[in-house]
């Protein structure tokens, strides 16, 4: 579990935890991370599942773990706040360049609007070849 790390102490922290698959955040600080370089670290690639428990979880903070964990295969959104549809677009879109293994979104705090919204996105722009959305209560399922 990650709380209260900047960006750049959490790729050092990589570095010296070789078994680690799934990353919970609760809070991250990604203040003048812009700079940071491309670490190409054998441990990134070993993450498959992140959890965001970070209702102030923002694109920037998302394109930065994606960049660095391109090995990704699930993102979880357990925020009592649910994901912008800027950033849910982001994730089925430009994120699936740099994580080229996503395949699984699970987004809290949905309502049946927003998934339909959802599906019509996804339809119109044809970010989705094969792919199931399941609403269940106030979680959305995404596979693909």
């Amino acid at each position: 579990m990650c709380n209260n790390y900047e960006f750049k102490q959490l790729l050092e922290l990589f570095a010296y935890t070789p078994n680690c698959h799934t990353l919970t955040i609760k809070s991250l600080h990604h203040e003048n991370t812009s700079i940071l370089p491309f670490q190409n670290n054998n441990n990134t690639q070993r993450l498959k599942n992140l959890i965001i428990q970070d209702a102030c979880c923002t694109i920037e903070c998302l394109t930065l773990l994606v960049e660095h964990f391109n090995s990704l295969k699930q993102i979880i959104n357990y925020s009592q706040q649910n994901m912008s549809p800027a950033i849910v677009h982001y994730l089925l879109t430009q994120a699936r360049k740099n994580a080229r293994y996503l395949c699984s979104l699970q987004l809290s705090s949905f309502n049946g609007k927003e998934v339909q919204d959802l599906r019509t996105f996804i339809k119109t722009n044809k970010v989705l070849n094969n792919y199931i959305i399941k609403h269940v209560g106030r979680y959305c399922y995404i596979s693909w």
